[in-house]
């Protein structure tokens, strides 16, 4: 083995081209995206003439072929010649030998539309990625306690940090293509005398299965060729920052406005048919029509309900206030104006780009119980596909990224909308 080891030294030793650091890397990369230009451009040139090739044109494209072939071949066997020496560097103790990594599954798989990662169920363990029992910022956690998670745990644990609006529903993860949950669509009101229960149970609280179906959404990644190849770049851990961001950018429009065309439920498509109370808002938005709001949602639901707002909304409350001169919008002293710790009549406050402004029509404000009121559905698993046509003059690679969700409504009696120009949200009044 050690005769192994310096006999591969010696061959990177004696062939730089093997021995290629980063910039070297771009370097070549960007002269295989020029000389591939040039043959383009003979071959546009003798396409638009309408003849063939010249015996000096000929020459060129055969030497820029030439030169090609040879970057491609300096990279494959540098390629080969870094997995070698991390083959002979790996200690023959490690469990994880024979797993391949995230990156290098990447890196091999084809770009092809028919094949996929499926990630969902990768146990993340690095140091980065380990959760464990001991609170945030309390120091080192002991080993002990550090627990595993999957890939696609991670990023649906990390999106209640993104979208505090995915934090305040109830959520519900599945490895099923299709999933039925129970749901009481009443909640049951208080204990009653045994001979009395049945009855009172048969008129107060009903079960209602609700289906959720694993609706497909995607998004677009991009990682040059570059730092594909780069081992020290982290593209596992860029890959799991940009997915969960835009998982949640899009559960916080999907939340609001739902998908029509998947049948997906967002608080818009909540009617007094389901079960909520409605509130015309005035013209002139003031705290009596927030309070008239908050005594409208059902006692039971207050302790746990959130507001729902638009960002404009959110100004018009900033300098308004009560009768007695308590603010409308309450937030920390030491805090923004609307921030994560900001309340309406001692409930939490969301602001939400998606939904409606005071000066539209449709619903402009919502309050309840959101954990009762909408069911996200989360297929626990995550598909990843690779595309190198996307970008190839820029020698770029595109990460196809495939999840399933699906929300449902459930409880509408856990919810007040707050709706503006006349609105309505009556099914059977707009039939």
């Amino acid at each position: 083995m050690n005769e192994c080891i310096v006999h591969l030294r010696d061959v990177l030793f004696l062939c730089p081209k093997l021995n290629l650091k980063g910039n070297q890397m771009k370097q070549l990369l960007e002269k295989r995206s020029k000389l591939i230009e040039q043959i383009e451009a003979i071959m546009n040139e003798a396409e638009v003439e309408t003849r063939a090739f010249s015996k000096e044109e000929l020459d060129k494209i055969n030497g820029y072929t030439d030169e090609v072939n040879q970057i491609d071949a300096t990279i494959q066997t540098q390629k080969e010649a870094r997995a070698l020496m991390t083959t002979i560097k790996e200690p023959a103790t490690n469990d994880n030998q024979d797993q391949p990594s995230l990156l290098d599954e990447i890196r091999a798989l084809q770009a092809d539309a028919n094949k996929e990662i499926e990630i969902g169920t990768r146990e993340v363990r690095d140091g980065t990625h380990t959760f464990s029992d001991t609170a945030v910022g309390s120091g080192n956690a002991p080993t002990e306690i550090i627990s595993k998670t999957t890939f696609a745990d991670y990023i649906l644990d990390k999106l209640a940090y993104i979208s505090p609006l995915y934090g305040a529903v109830r959520h519900e993860r599945f490895g099923n293509s299709k999933h039925q949950i129970p749901v009481q669509a009443n909640k049951l009101g208080k204990f009653v005398p045994m001979k009395e229960l049945a009855e009172y149970t048969k008129q107060v609280a009903t079960f209602e299965p609700i289906k959720l179906e694993a609706h497909k959404f995607g998004t677009l990644i991009t990682f040059s060729q570059e730092a594909i190849e780069d081992t020290g770049y982290n593209v596992e851990g860029e890959l799991m920052r940009q997915l969960a961001e835009s998982y949640g950018i899009t559960l916080d429009e999907l939340i609001v406005k739902g998908n029509e065309e998947y049948k997906v439920n967002g608080l818009n498509d909540f009617s007094v048919d389901d079960g909520v109370k409605e509130v015309q808002l005035p013209a002139k938005l003031t705290p009596e029509t927030l309070t008239e709001i908050y005594f409208a949602l059902p006692i039971r639901y207050r302790h746990t309900a959130t507001w729902v707002i638009s960002d404009q909304t959110a100004k018009a409350l900033t300098d308004m206030k009560f009768e007695d001169g308590r603010p409308v919008l309450v937030t920390s002293f030491n805090g923004s104006p609307v921030g994560p710790h900001t309340t309406i009549l001692g409930r939490p406050v969301i602001i939400n780009e998606h939904v409606a402004e005071l000066n539209e029509t449709g619903s402009a404000i919502f309050f309840g119980d959101l954990k009762r009121a909408l069911i996200v559905g989360e297929r626990k698993a995550l598909s990843l596909q690779k595309s190198t046509e996307y970008g190839f003059i820029r020698d770029e690679i595109a990460i196809k990224a495939n999840m399933r969700l699906d929300i449902k409504k459930a409880l509408g009696e856990a919810l007040v909308i707050g709706t503006s120009s006349g609105a309505s949200r009556s099914k059977a009044k707009a039939v």
